[in-house]
């Protein structure tokens, strides 16, 4: 019955009075209701208001996007990720977000940037170099001088060393890969499926 809670949930909207809090719990059901009825259009309605409702919380910003990509509207997509990163530029979560997003659309130069961006604030983690790693391999740069040094950085640098010569070499396409090479490119976040 999600055309009956889409209608009830719009009515609701109009009718309650003005408080944050339970509006965005209840826009929040919208946006799963519409998108329950595949109505694309008024989910990205529920989003917007999502933002307008509450401007500096994450999720009315990452709905948002969600159905405008779904929607094919990448470019406005982008520019809610932006205007959301724009509220705090330096903050940790906000970026990383960012990067997910572009990660998500496959604009890994984007990712890449944003990945040496939190090693510059943030100083340069396991974490973060892992994260970094995995946006230069994506993008084909395991044997660059990058890669090296982030090897002698962590603790992990067999697995990176590993990764870096796997997806050097020529394979064919029914060669099987090893569960601990198969491990590592899901754990670096490259070419999972």
């Amino acid at each position: 019955r999600e055309r009956e809670a889409l209608q009830t949930i719009s009515e609701g909207i109009n009718n309650l009075r003005h408080d944050d809090q339970q509006n965005a719990l209840l826009i929040q059901l919208g946006i799963e209701a519409a998108r329950a009825c595949n109505d694309n259009a008024s989910a990205i309605k529920f989003g917007e208001m999502l933002v307008s409702t509450a401007p500096s919380e994450q999720v009315g910003y990452n709905n948002l996007a969600r159905d405008l990509i779904e929607a094919g509207n990448i470019k406005k997509a982008e520019s809610v990720i932006n205007s959301f990163c724009k509220i705090d530029p330096k903050k940790e979560e906000s970026i990383e977000f960012a990067r997910e997003f572009y990660r998500a659309t496959g604009n890994r130069e984007k990712a890449l940037i944003l990945s040496k961006k939190l090693c510059n604030l943030f100083g340069e983690t396991e974490k973060n170099l892992l994260e970094e790693a995995s946006d230069l391999f994506a993008l084909g740069h395991g044997k660059r001088s990058r890669i090296q040094q982030i090897s002698k950085l962590i603790s992990r640098s067999n697995d990176i060393a590993t990764v870096s010569n796997f997806l050097e070499k020529k394979h064919s396409k029914g060669t099987l890969i090893s569960h601990e090479i198969r491990s590592n490119l899901n754990e670096f976040n490259i070419f999972s499926h």
